[in-house]
């Protein structure tokens, strides 16, 4: 795949996000709850997303 030329994303919408928890040790939830809980808050559903980066 390759990547968009800037004049592809003409147009187009991006949504760009960042979450930050608490630092702890051991926390009982995993990654992809910590995910799932971001996703519901910000009213979308996972098939709305195209990436994710981290």
């Amino acid at each position: 795949m390759r990547m968009p030329a800037l004049s592809d994303l003409r147009d187009q919408a991006c949504l760009v996000s960042i979450g930050e928890t608490a630092y702890t040790r051991g926390t009982p939830k995993s990654a992809l709850e910590l995910a799932l809980a971001a996703i519901e808050d910000a009213g979308i559903q996972p098939g709305d997303i195209d990436a994710v980066i981290s």
